[in-house]
């Protein structure tokens, strides 16, 4: 891992009914994200007892990778289709590993 990769978590939380939508969504934009360059982990989660909570959680090689995948075209569309979608705003976190 390069010590300056970066590492963000995202919590996304669908509507009542929404899941499966956000799921395919969320779904679409993370295999996509996987093909990018730069990009180490791009792994979408679902919680088990909760439905239609997800979380993703990126790792990029670096600023600039991350930084092109924010502008990237299907992030974007990904986004703005979630919109009406989600109970809440989507949360994003940055984390620093460790190791």
């Amino acid at each position: 891992m390069h010590s300056n990769s970066v590492i963000m978590q995202v919590q996304i939380v669908a509507k009542e009914g929404r899941d499966g939508e956000v799921r395919d969504i969320l779904a679409r934009v993370a295999e996509a994200s996987r093909a990018e360059e730069g990009c180490e982990i791009y792994q979408l989660m679902e919680h088990p007892k909760q439905t239609g909570r997800f979380s993703l959680l990126e790792r990029w090689r670096d600023a600039a990778t991350f930084e092109r995948h924010q502008r990237s075209p299907h992030l974007n569309e990904g986004l703005s289709s979630l919109g009406a979608l989600l109970a809440a705003p989507p949360s994003f976190e940055p984390w620093r590993a460790l190791e």
